[in-house]
């Protein structure tokens, strides 16, 4: 990945698996990713069942396809990481098959249910508790920064640096 240039970086791509005998070799590459989340489809109209697989990492997308030892045309960029994350139960598609989002296996639940929550605003006290918590122990630093990264992102890059320092340096 030396010779790869930032614009040819992709963070996140998705793939739809209808061959059945691939299903357990794309989980176990998937779950090499950085962050994965996948689920078993198998009551959409008009298909067998299927795989769908969300990752991320830092990849060409020639690297993803020898990664996954697939086409390139078989794996899906990702311009949306929040409506592909929502795709896999069909969270916004109410014409399909809603799926139960506590059948997704991913390595960050709780990045997941950001993904998957309605509300992406910040409820300050809801913010004043986790951050008790994170200070007590109770969750990680990683959970608490997949919880609130959507509002961590919206701030300027100087505040978010000083918000990821902060947590890093002050909540062991």
């Amino acid at each position: 990945m030396a010779n790869q240039s930032k614009k040819d970086t992709i963070y996140w791509v998705t793939l739809a698996i209808h061959d059945k005998t691939q299903f357990n070799r794309i989980i176990e590459l998937a779950t090499g990713c950085k962050y994965y989340a996948y689920i078993y489809h198998d009551h959409d109209e008009n298909t067998e069942r299927h795989l769908h697989v969300v990752c991320q990492d830092r990849h060409s997308l020639r690297t993803w396809a020898k990664y996954f030892d697939l086409p390139e045309n078989m794996i899906e960029v990702v311009k949306n990481y929040r409506s592909i994350n929502r795709y896999l139960i069909h969270k916004d598609n109410p014409e399909k098959y809603q799926y139960n989002p506590d059948d997704i296996v991913t390595n960050c639940p709780m990045r997941l249910k950001s993904y998957l929550d309605d509300n992406n605003e910040v409820n300050p006290r809801g913010l004043f508790d986790d951050l008790m918590r994170l200070k007590k122990h109770l969750i990680t630093k990683e959970d608490f920064i997949d919880k609130y990264q959507f509002f961590i992102y919206k701030q300027s890059f100087l505040s978010q640096y000083k918000i990821l320092t902060d947590i890093i340096n002050n909540y062991d």
